[in-house]
Parts: C-alpha cells; structure tokens; sequence
C-alpha cells in the first residue's frame, strides 16, 4: 500500500501560498489604482479650483457672478429687483454701475475687495453702491441688462491683446421702409433687428468679432436689388468666416409654421460647409419653445449667392401663423433664438476648426 498523504498536504501548501501570492498581487494592483485615481480627483478639484466660474457674494440676496475665458471676463450684477434703467458710466479705465441699497443689500465691500483680485472697487455714497470694474483694453467692453431678467446687470471686459477669433456678418432682414412681412403692428424689420442684437453676446464671449450689415431701422439702398448686393458685399469686404441673415417668414395660407433655414443649393466650393452651418444652426433653433422643423434646404437666394464664405438665411416662424405669432410677440422668443441661432454659428466654427486641424 502506497501512502500519498504527505504528497496530497504538500500541493495544498503549494496552492495555498499560490492563492496568498495572488490575493497580495490583487491588493497591491487595487491600491495602484485607488492612488491614480486620488490624483485625479485630486488635480480635478484644482482645475475646478482655477475653472471659469467664481461667485463674489456681496449681499445676502444679491451676488455678483463671474465667469471668464480665453476672451472676456463677464460680470453678472444680480439684484433683488427689477432695474428699469442701468446708471453707468464709463471712461478709458472702467466702468462705473451705481445701484440704489435698496436693490442689493447687506453689502460686504471687504469681501469682495479680497475676492475680486482689484479688478473690482466699490464705494458707498448714503443709498448708494458704485460698483468700478477695471477695464483690461480700451476697445470692446459693454454693459447692458440681462436680456432675460432685469434684475440682472451683464458686463464684459475684454482681456488685453486677445483678438477675436472669428469673423461674423449678422444681417438683420429688411429695415427701413422696406417692413418685410408683418401683421398688424408686428413687422418683420423689427423682430430681425432684435433676434441679430441677441445673438451678438454669445458670439462675442465665444471669439467672434460681429459686424452688422444694418444694427438700426435703415435700408442700405432704396432699390431691394441693389440692398440685397450690399449685404453680400459687406460680408464678402469684412472677409468674414460666416454671414447669417434673419428673416421672419410668411403665407397666404396661414397654417404653415415652424423654422427653416436656407443655403445656397447650387454645386460650388462652399456648398459642402454651407449645408453643415444650416443644419447646425436649424438643430440649435429647435431647442426653444416647442417650433416645428422644417428642415434645411438648398436655394438661390441672392444674398447667399453672392457671399464668399459659408452663409445661410434663416426663416423664425411664420408671421402669417397664429402660433408663431403668438410665440414671435413674446421677448423672450426673441431672445431663445439669438441664443440659438448664435450657439449653432459656434458648434459650426468649433467643428471646422477641428476639421481643418485633422486635415493637416
């Protein structure tokens, strides 16, 4: 009889110091991995740190928020109402907000102090906050109200020596005694003019030098033929890397509704980049207060034909449609589609630039 016990507890000592070994290589690798991943977290809370967004608590119901980018610093004056008109001034240096305590109260003028790095300098004269932010360049810097909340004081400054990215042409539809399409008081010239002014924020704080073809009630040439060449020849003058046109459509059959946007159809160099910019900005303009989608498509109209660069023209509802007038009468449509419109423009550039990058 052979006796194979000791044989048998020798293989069980081998696997249980094999099971040991593995057991201690698993912890070392887990222990690896948790440290990696601590860094990590740990170099994302520092960029959180530095990120592009800061709060400036200067009341227990007021703030001032801040973010910036490569392009601009944007100071945002939240009060505790609504403000009717901005009183400011502005010199080479800054500019000057002053808000009545009544509108943003409790004020800590030490904190702000630390935390705005001296860009920021507030006084207090009896009932009143004046507010100074430091101007980094002369050129490019504005205040206005929130187009969405007048409790609500916008102020971009420029940072030094950082030009624009980008080239864009706005064109605002019509203008002048050329109304375009309306209904009653509601002209097509006028809601055009305000959706372009909306656009310009976003445009600017992403890069884009703006330019408009009109940016008051006027027409460029009596002869419609001739306004509509203008346009085309600013763009094609300002050498602008984009040239959108807002309109307002119409029909004599009124259920037609909802967004479009155009470009020009005809084979040529553009028609590829012209096709993508439509289809950008139509996905972005469908984002808002529940429009239909009438797609993109491709068209002869002059004002895209005879642009260099890629252009499209877009349609914001049909006047001659009881919902979207209904819709075209509120404000803040018009500010969605300024929004929208110019977040369309931006993927569009982001996207060729990436394109254009890979290709080299």
């Amino acid at each position: 009889m052979i006796n194979i016990r000791p044989k048998h507890k020798h293989k069980h000592k081998l696997k249980t110091k094999y099971l040991i070994r593995r057991l201690v290589t698993v912890s070392v690798f887990l222990l690896l991995i948790l440290m990696i991943s601590s860094l990590f977290v740990k170099n994302g809370s520092k960029n959180e740190a530095k990120g592009v967004y800061n709060e400036l608590d200067i009341s227990k119901t007021g703030s001032i928020a801040f973010v910036e980018n490569e392009f601009y610093k944007k100071y945002t004056i939240n009060c505790t109402e609504i403000i009717n008109e901005i009183n400011s001034k502005e010199d080479k240096s800054k500019f000057q907000i002053t808000i009545n305590k009544s509108e943003i109260s409790d004020i800590d003028i030490k904190k702000v102090a630390k935390d705005s790095l001296g860009e920021i300098n507030i006084e207090e004269n009896k009932d009143l906050i004046i507010i100074n932010f430091k101007k980094l360049t002369e050129v490019d810097n504005y205040v206005h109200l929130d187009y969405k909340n007048h409790s609500k004081v916008i102020i971009f400054i420029k940072k030094n020596k950082i030009p624009f990215k980008y080239n864009v042409v706005v064109d605002p539809g019509h203008g002048g005694v050329d109304v375009g399409t309306y209904y009653g008081k509601l002209f097509e010239k006028d809601l055009t003019l305000k959706i372009s002014k909306y656009m310009v924020d976003n445009l600017r704080y992403n890069g884009c030098n703006v330019t408009f073809t009109r940016s008051t009630d006027v027409l460029l040439d009596k002869l419609v033929k001739q306004d509509l060449i203008k346009r085309s020849n600013l763009a094609n003058d300002e050498k602008a890397d984009v040239f959108v046109s807002v309109h307002i459509n119409s029909n004599t059959e009124n259920e037609y509704n909802g967004v479009s946007t155009y470009y020009y159809g005809e084979a040529s160099n553009q028609q590829t980049e012209r096709a993508k910019l439509a289809q950008a900005i139509q996905k972005e303009m469908l984002r808002n207060d529940a429009w239909k989608n009438i797609s993109t498509h491709g068209d002869d109209l002059s004002v895209l034909r005879n642009t260099k660069m890629p252009s499209v023209l877009v349609e914001c509802g049909f006047i001659s449609n009881s919902l979207d007038r209904k819709k075209l009468s509120n404000e803040t449509t018009l500010v969605n589609f300024g929004q929208n419109i110019s977040n369309g423009i931006i993927k569009y550039l982001a996207d060729a630039e990436i394109e254009n990058n890979n290709t080299k």
